[in-house]
Parts: structure tokens; C-alpha cells; sequence
């Protein structure tokens, strides 16, 4: 059923917000060879975007937040990652993870909330540790890698196994920490690409943690494709997974880009080594290629924007996304990161071997470009094997549920 609504959102905030992303382009630039050599990005940066509204764009304006479209989102995830794609994934994860803060009861929110407005945060919803009852709540004993934003997060959410008096696993549950009670074990700096995101481990041990910190399991499972509330906000109609997905493809998108115009800006200067060619601009083949990456460049855009355009009209409708749905869409992006893999490649190529020099950006966009595409939500062939059995009729469930 579909059911038209008066709600709707902000564009005119969105495109003031990608102004001011454009803005902050010469900072982010600015720390980004810091954050690759120190694995974590600064917290001015954040700061940035915090004071920016940057990290509040999905969140509905009665929520505290800014009540702008899942596409405006991307523009910014994808503006920024044109010159960072470690702090355009910083900014899609800590701002989903207010966004998800919403969805939290309103006990945990009325502890953790200052003025009505979510804390930075960072969290890890795949199970990774446990928890055990004690008088007044729990005692959590959890190692949460990938937490992506724990350097900067005043907040730390997690999944665990909640464990009763015998040691016997009885639940699931979530729990949020205050960073006073979490240590942050540097398990990042000895990556391939995404160095800079400062995606380190957060560890607990033993920490205490009131009954008011934990969030049943049902609160983690998104039931966007059971019911849809019709007299809620828009923003309550997005699959929170769908908007992680397509911020991942995001980053590689303005990533590919970023390394696009580098080539194009070098190409009338390099000269292909060994060759009769004074410059890389001068060679059929080279331009040919580089046709063939700016093509599959655009094609993962137009991808990555429909995708988003669809959300948004069917939040507007309040339309149940259907798994289907979610299978197509995970498919969708998983083809589009294989284009940007493929479009990174052949501008390498191009460029020629000194690409590779350790100051030269292009390497650094491309090693990030093969991590973040690699992500488990992004990963391309889970992607398209989940859309494929929606094609035939049968249950994508090599995915879980939770994660489509």
C-alpha cells in the first residue's frame, strides 16, 4: 500500500550543504596526507564537519537534525571524497550513525543525548563480545574492530551476546559506552588503503553498564520492509543498511574521480617512457583508455544517483522497500564498485609506474578505492548473487536479513 504524505525534504538546506562541503575541500585536503601517515584522520576535520551540519544532513528536523534527502547525503559523501576518500568515509559512517542513534528507545537517547542532539559516535553492529547481568546491569567484556570514527566518537555503540548467571547465551543486545570507559587499541596503521579513516579496535574490559546503556535486540533489526509508519518522518522509511551500502559506493565514486582528474591534468605533461610519445595525451591508446575509465566512471555516478533518487521517492510515498528491492539495489552498487575497480586500474595505467611513488596521490586513491570497495556491504559478487536469486524467484539468504 502505498500512502501519500505531507512530508518532505529540505533541498534547499541540501544544496547550501554541499556548498559548504565544497568549503571545507581545502582542509580535508590539507590533513589527508597526515591522516594516511598517522591512520586516523584529525579532529578538526571532524570538528569541521560537526559545525558544519555535515553530520546531521539525514536526521528528520524534529529529531534535531537538518531533514535533507539520502541524495544529498551522497553528494557530500561523494564532494568530499574527491580529495579524501578517507574523510568522505569518516563523514558517511558518523553521520549514519547519528541517524541510527534515532532509532534507538528514548531511555538510552535521554542519557546519552546532550540538548536533544546525538553525540558523536562510532559503532559495530556485527557481534563482538558479551555481557553479564549484575546488580543494576552489566558487566561487558567486548573487542570491536573496524570502529570506524572511535577516535572522535564521544560514544561508542556495539553489538554482544548477553549471558545469564550460569555463562549460558540467552539474547542479543547492544550496549553504548561513553569514551571515558573504552580503550582504543591501534590495530589500523598496518593497512592497505582506508588508513587515514582511523577504523581502529575498541576494547572493553570488564566495564560496567547500566541497564539505561543497552538497547534490545529488536531494536538492531530494521523492519523497513515490514511496515512502514505512516504518520512518521520520511527519514523513518529508510533502510538503515541501504544507506550504508550506497554511501560506500559513494567514496569510491568521488575517489575515481579524484584520480581521474589527476591523470587529466598530467597528461599534457608526462611523456610516455620509452616511447615516441611526448606526452600521454599524444597516444590513441592512452586516450582511448582513458575514455573507457571516465565511461565506466560515469556509469557508476548514474548508479550510485538513481539509487538514491529511488530512496527518496519512496520515503516521500512511504512505500515498503521490499527485499527484492534491497537485493536489486545491493546488486546495483556491487556492479558499480566493480566499474570503479576497473576505472582505477586503467588510469594507474595510463599514468604509467610512477604512480606508485609513495607522495603521489593517485596511489593512495587507488589503494583506498580497492579497500572500501571490498567492504562486506559493498562486496560485488554477494551483491550480485543476491540480486540474481531475486531474478529467479528465490530467497536472496546469502546475505542475512539484517545486513540486506
Amino acid at each position: 500500500m502505498q500512502t501519500e504524505v505531507n512530508a518532505t525534504f529540505d533541498e534547499e538546506i541540501g544544496e547550501e550543504l554541499v556548498d559548504r562541503t565544497r568549503e571545507l575541500l581545502p582542509l580535508f585536503k590539507k590533513h589527508a596526507a597526515d591522516a594516511e601517515r598517522d591512520a586516523r584522520f584529525s579532529d578538526e576535520c571532524v570538528q569541521a564537519m560537526k559545525d558544519a551540519g555535515l553530520l546531521d544532513i539525514i536526521m528528520a528536523k524534529d529529531k534535531g537534525g537538518l531533514g535533507a534527502s539520502f541524495t544529498t547525503y551522497q553528494k557530500v559523501t561523494h564532494t568530499i571524497s574527491r580529495v579524501s576518500p578517507a574523510a568522505g568515509w569518516l563523514h558517511a559512517i558518523m553521520g549514519a550513525a547519528g541517524f541510527y542513534s534515532n532509532k534507538f528507545p528514548q531511555y538510552v537517547k535521554d542519557e546519552i543525548y546532550v540538548d536533544g542532539l546525538p553525540p558523536l559516535m562510532c559503532g559495530v553492529i556485527s557481534l563482538g563480545g558479551e555481557i553479564e547481568k549484575v546488580d543494576g546491569g552489566y558487566l561487558a567484556t567486548a573487542r570491536w574492530p573496524f570502529s570506524t570514527g572511535c577516535y572522535h566518537a564521544e560514544w561508542a555503540l556495539g553489538a554482544v551476546a548477553v549471558k545469564d548467571a550460569d555463562g549460558n547465551v540467552v539474547s542479543g543486545a547492544s550496549i553504548v559506552v561513553p569514551s571515558s570507559d573504552f580503550k582504543i587499541e591501534d590495530t589500523w596503521k598496518d593497512v592497505t588503503g582506508m588508513r587515514g579513516t582511523g577504523s581502529a579496535t575498541v576494547v572493553l574490559d570488564r566495564v560496567f553498564v547500566p541497564e539505561s546503556h543497552t538497547i534490545p535486540a529488536d531494536y538492531q533489526i530494521d523492519k523497513t520492509w515490514e511496515a512502514v509508519p505512516e504518520d512518521g518522518d520520511v527519514t523513518d522509511c529508510w533502510p538503515v543498511w541501504a544507506l550504508l551500502v550506497g554511501s560506500n559506493t559513494a567514496v569510491a565514486l568521488g575517489a575515481a574521480e579524484g584520480m581521474l582528474e589527476m591523470v587529466q591534468d598530467a597528461a599534457s605533461r608526462r611523456a610516455i617512457t620509452y616511447s615516441q610519445y611526448e606526452h600521454i595525451s599524444d597516444s590513441a591508446v592512452a586516450q582511448s583508455e582513458l575514455a573507457k575509465a571516465a565511461l565506466r566512471i560515469h556509469a557508476a555516478k548514474l548508479i550510485v544517483y538513481e539509487s538514491a533518487a529511488e530512496l527518496d521517492r519512496k520515503a516521500l510515498r512511504h512505500e515498503q522497500i521490499t527485499i527484492s528491492d534491497r537485493a536489486r539495489s545491493r546488486g546495483e552498487h556491487g556492479f558499480a564498485v566493480d566499474l570503479l575497480r576497473q576505472a582505477a586500474d586503467a588510469l594507474l595505467t595510463v599514468y604509467g609506474t610512477s604512480a606508485f611513488v609513495g607522495s603521489n596521490d593517485l596511489q593512495l586513491f587507488w589503494r583506498d578505492i580497492n579497500v572500501i570497495t571490498r567492504h562486506a556491504l559493498a562486496a560485488t559478487n554477494s551483491g550480485t548473487e543476491s540480486y540474481g536469486k531475486a531474478l529467479l524467484g528465490v530467497e536472496p539468504n546469502n546475505i542475512q536479513q539484517l545486513y540486506l
